[in-house]
């Protein structure tokens, strides 16, 4: 049964560089909320990269509270046109200091003691390593049986998770970490000279320089060809901790040790 309203204000952290943390999290991904204090003890739950407006003003809440769940509602008004990630403090009363849960707008996030992970911007937190031993592999599936195409990766490499494309992490040795992504897709006769990989909170940014091996004085194939990609990275904690993967700023996907 729900209660009297609450008392709740909202504060938003600054903009972080890059727009691609939260493409794959939401309440299937079991989210979590951080309950921390400020600087003068008050109780704040903050929600850490949510897209939104780069800054909002009048801000009117109505908010109610169900057991051990506070559900937060608001309007907004004088909204910029710009969009950015950024994490929102919400200043709540000490009575809801006790929540389990907090509901905004239908996502439901589990509360948590702080601190906040990863409470650092794109450019603070990130690291970047050139990746080793790079391997492109056209699958040509249309060569290929369903049953030949299940071969391509190991059991344990399976890529397809409940119908998801997911990346894999495998441990080659103590220190260095091998990473797949399967069907990518590259023009034909391309190869991917080095790979980049920029660690940023809990995502790994893969960015690829492809070049073309092909004689440009004959025709050009009109083809894109799937392609399992793996390389290598050093194993440090900013690279193993991450959880999510984007591929050329484009494919982003969960990121699965195996």
């Amino acid at each position: 049964m729900l209660d009297s309203t609450r008392n709740v204000s909202l504060e938003m952290g600054a903009c972080k560089a890059n727009p691609y943390d939260v493409l794959l999290k939401d309440a299937s991904e079991n989210p979590k909320a951080y309950l921390i204090t400020d600087e003068n003890g008050a109780y704040q739950v903050v929600i850490p990269n949510l897209t939104d407006a780069c800054g909002v003003g009048e801000v009117v809440f109505n908010n109610k509270r169900s057991l051990d769940t506070l559900i937060i509602s608001y309007t907004v008004g004088n909204v910029t046109e710009c969009m950015c990630i950024t994490d929102h403090f919400f200043n709540i009363d000490p009575l809801d200091a006790d929540i389990k849960f907090l509901n905004h707008w239908g996502t439901v996030y589990e509360v948590v003691p702080g601190p906040v992970p990863g409470d650092q911007s794109f450019s603070d937190s990130s690291a970047t390593q050139a990746a080793s031993l790079i391997n492109a592999e056209c699958k040509d599936v249309l060569a290929k049986s369903a049953a030949s195409n299940e071969n391509l990766l190991s059991d344990a490499l399976d890529p397809v998770t409940e119908n998801r494309r997911v990346a894999i992490r495998s441990a080659e040795d103590e220190k260095i970490d091998r990473i797949y992504i399967d069907d990518v897709y590259v023009i034909c006769g391309s190869v991917i000279e080095e790979i980049n990989v920029t660690a940023s909170n809990d995502t790994l940014y893969v960015d690829p320089k492809i070049i073309s091996k092909l004689d440009s004085s004959g025709p050009v194939p009109d083809c894109l060809c799937p392609t399992l990609v793996s390389f290598n990275i050093e194993r440090t904690s900013k690279f193993s901790n991450a959880n999510y993967l984007v591929y050329q700023n484009d494919l982003v996907m969960p990121l699965e040790n195996r």
